[in-house]
């Protein structure tokens, strides 16, 4: 199994984290029970940064989904920017259980790229499509 590169520090930190609270911790049962605490929390960040290799069809003409995630939602929205007109926004939701790596669903060029800065609202949360940082790709 592969990891996503940019959890290489979230993972280190997890591990070095865990190994100093448990050194805290008086011998015998405190420790056992900090020590299983320990491998239960750095194996789920490990999880959390899997990047499995996908399982992509042959076919050149089928879209794959960029996320392994649930789609949650899809309009139909004015973009104002790239296209000037009506497009399909396409909401996937990913829980912590699936793999946070987006991937290009389809053999395009990045034309154009918006950033937009904001909040971390849970992603249930109303307003997180409109509050949460964004970055959003014009492909064709």
């Amino acid at each position: 199994m592969t990891l996503a590169r940019w959890g290489y520090t979230n993972i280190l930190a997890s591990l070095l984290l865990a190994v100093w609270s448990v050194s805290l911790l008086p011998a015998g049962w405190p420790q056992y029970i900090g020590i299983a605490l320990s491998v239960l929390i750095c194996g789920f960040v490990i999880a959390f940064f899997r990047n499995p290799k996908p399982n992509v069809p042959e076919d050149p003409h089928v879209l794959v989904s960029p996320a392994t995630g649930v789609v949650a939602d899809i309009e139909e929205v004015d973009e104002e920017h790239f296209i000037n007109g009506k497009a399909i926004r396409i909401g996937i939701f990913l829980s912590v259980f699936d793999v946070h790596v987006n991937r290009m669903p389809y053999d395009v060029s990045i034309d154009y790229v918006d950033y937009k800065p904001g909040k971390f609202l849970d992603a249930r949360h109303p307003d997180a499509t409109h509050h949460n940082e964004a970055n959003t790709l014009g492909l064709t």
